[in-house]
């Protein structure tokens, strides 16, 4: 049986709207922000480019989903 997704959030409509791309960035960024790894970090594991990923974490700093550590 598949398992059907939505988005639910208020913030989400962006997200959601955003091509595949951008969703998979935003993936990346999510999945690999442990609070040890930089954006150049997680741009060297995923094959990302790192201005790609810094649109993403602007989204997802906005959203409240990321916090900047020093």
């Amino acid at each position: 049986r598949r398992r059907h997704t939505r988005c639910s959030r208020d913030w989400s409509s962006d997200v959601c709207s955003s091509d595949l791309q951008e969703r998979q960035d935003l993936m990346w960024l999510l999945s690999q922000s442990n609070g040890r790894r930089d954006l150049l970090a997680i741009a060297e594991r995923s094959g990302v480019p790192v201005a790609r990923l810094h649109d993403a974490a602007e989204k997802c700093l906005a959203a409240g989903l990321l916090e900047v550590m020093a």
